[in-house]
């Protein structure tokens, strides 16, 4: 039977983090499982929290920390739960399906060759319309594009990149690590996982995307929390691609040409261009929009999904931008 060391940060997400040891005691072949979270930095309420299920369940403990970026607090807890056979990452704001450890367990037995292991995250059962709207949206082409299965449950398990894959759910074989040397890098606002894998690949090893290895994450409650979670991952991406010094340099020569090319919008040609590429946003989002409430009928999704779908392209937009023209201090986004 393999080990597997469930590893979580948290830090003021007090309610959050009492539905997510919840869901972990409550599911299947919990008791073959060890539970280790890391405090990121002060928090009385998640001391007392952690205090309780440690005294309650033999297999729960915890360390408390300074504050850091989440990558280095990741890369503490991974030194300090050795001896297991996977670290199952999650996040404090995510509650485990029933029987994710019973699958986790099985696809690892029957799939030695794999290294890491994901599934997507979901909206919880029962959230508002609001919310809901959050996870068709992230789940949607028109939303998030290729890495849009982070959010939906689709196909069969499959070999896949970082783009399927996401830290909230993310399990990786420690031997895997171990051999190539690859951890968190600890520079990162956030996407520090899609280094590790990006770098995990390279290495050798194999990812695979489990649809059904389930978790359900809290969405955002307003939408400048949503607004800014989208800001965070702009700018995660943005510090991903400028590991690559070529890519850094090709970043910032096109912002350069780009603000040099602001004259042009005088232009009666060019200004007839970009009416036309925003028409056609606005249609193929209305479109989307159409055919997600549709298939949920639900005529409520339609109306958030029109202002969701704009949310995310322009934070993430500006995130991106914002990490090429600022040096960023991480632990502001742990």
């Amino acid at each position: 039977m393999l080990m597997i060391s469930v590893l979580t940060v948290t830090h003021g997400r007090d309610r959050s983090l009492r539905s997510h040891l919840e869901s972990l005691v409550r599911a299947d072949r919990f008791s073959d499982v060890r539970v280790k979270v890391l405090i990121n930095g002060p928090d009385l309420q998640a001391v007392d929290i952690l205090n309780e299920y440690a005294q309650r369940y033999h297999n729960i403990s915890f360390i408390q920390g300074s504050r850091c970026s989440k990558g280095k607090a990741r890369n503490i807890l991974m030194a300090e739960s050795q001896g297991c056979d996977i670290f199952y990452f999650l996040d404090d704001d995510c509650q485990v399906a029933q029987d994710a450890f019973t699958i986790l367990m099985d696809m690892g037995e029957a799939h030695p060759a794999i290294e890491c292991f994901g599934g997507p995250n979901l909206t919880c059962a029962g959230d508002s319309v609001f919310a809901r709207a959050q996870g068709h949206a992230l789940g949607s082409f028109f939303g998030a594009l290729w890495v849009r299965d982070r959010y939906r449950v689709h196909g069969d398990p499959r070999i896949v990149d970082e783009r399927s894959l996401i830290l909230c759910n993310l399990a990786i074989r420690c031997q895997a690590l171990a051999r190539s040397g690859v951890v968190f890098n600890e520079a990162l606002a956030c996407a520090e996982e899609n280094l590790l894998i990006r770098d995990l690949i390279a290495a050798g090893c194999r990812c695979m995307h489990i649809p059904w290895l389930r978790v359900f994450h809290e969405r955002r409650r307003t939408m400048a929390g949503f607004c800014r979670q989208m800001f965070i991952y702009g700018l995660g991406k943005c510090q991903v691609v400028q590991k690559n010094p070529f890519f850094l340099w090709m970043m910032k020569v096109w912002l350069l040409l780009a603000c040099s090319a602001l004259w042009l919008l005088v232009v009666p040609w060019v200004r007839s261009l970009l009416t036309m590429a925003g028409c056609l946003y606005v249609i193929s989002g209305i479109f989307a929009a159409v055919w997600i409430a549709g298939r949920e009928r639900d005529l409520r999704i339609f109306w958030h999904l029109l202002y969701i779908f704009p949310a995310i392209h322009i934070g993430y937009g500006l995130g991106f931008i914002w990490g090429i023209v600022t040096v960023v201090d991480n632990r502001m986004y742990a």
